[in-house]
């Protein structure tokens, strides 16, 4: 079977005539389609991939939200337990240091009931004592004792200032027991010698004083008696800390 060059030409022919048309009126159309459509395609791959960016940035925002309030529960937690702490070591602090107070309170009283108790008991046993003790001087109280008690007033006398005795001036002796008119002659004179002749001299009992004798007269006073002496131990046992100092 031969070809038939002529109807091959005209194929030929006719479909550069087609590709002609094609080119000249359907072509740039469809080429224009074409790219038109590919700008849509590319502005849709754009549009997802911006969207897809602002959704990354949105989910990263998001995280982020998460983290800050994941940290910040996390330190409201840890201060509200640091607060926690504080406050349970305060009231601990609080009650330790109001126990301490009641105990020392208590012990302040104890120790001072126990003092005022001690006190008191060497009080009475000291005034019992002191009871004994002045019925015993008492009971023992004679001519003897009084001579030499006499002699101890007159060197308390004697070493008296200069100026104490007063020259005109009156005194009395005042006594526990009667004084005999020997001892009131040796006080008479040793006076009159210490304030002068022209000093009046009286002597008057009085028993309610232990074992004394007084002098007063020219604005002074001048005492020895066992009540001194008592008075001075009795203070010391009901104040030992007075006495001490």
């Amino acid at each position: 079977m031969g070809i038939d060059l002529f109807t091959f030409a005209a194929q030929v022919v006719n479909f550069i005539v087609l590709l002609f048309l094609l080119k000249k009126f359907l072509f740039k159309r469809i080429t224009a389609a074409m790219d038109e459509r590919e700008q849509r395609i590319a502005a849709s791959i754009e549009t997802a991939k911006e969207n897809e960016r602002a959704t990354a940035a949105e989910a990263e925002a998001a995280r982020a939200i998460r983290r800050e309030i994941e940290q910040k529960r996390i330190a409201d937690a840890a201060a509200l337990e640091a607060e926690i702490q504080a406050l349970r070591m305060r009231l601990e602090n609080e009650a330790r240091a109001l126990v301490e107070r009641e105990r020392d309170r208590w012990f302040e009283q104890l120790t001072n009931e126990e003092k005022s108790l001690t006190e008191e008991i060497a009080k009475r046993s000291g005034d019992i004592m002191l009871l004994l003790l002045r019925k015993a001087l008492a009971d023992l109280a004679d001519e003897t004792l009084e001579d030499r008690m006499i002699s101890l007033f007159m060197k308390k006398m004697a070493a008296q200032k200069a100026g104490w005795f007063v020259p005109g001036a009156a005194y009395t002796v005042s006594s526990t027991f009667e004084l005999s008119e020997v001892q009131k002659s040796r006080l008479k004179e040793l006076s009159e010698a210490l304030g002068g002749k022209t000093a009046s001299v009286s002597f008057i009992q009085k028993p309610d004083t232990l074992c004394g004798i007084e002098l007063r007269g020219g604005g002074g006073r001048l005492s020895w008696n066992l009540d001194e002496y008592i008075d001075k131990l009795k203070e010391s046992i009901s104040f030992p800390e007075k006495a001490k100092s």
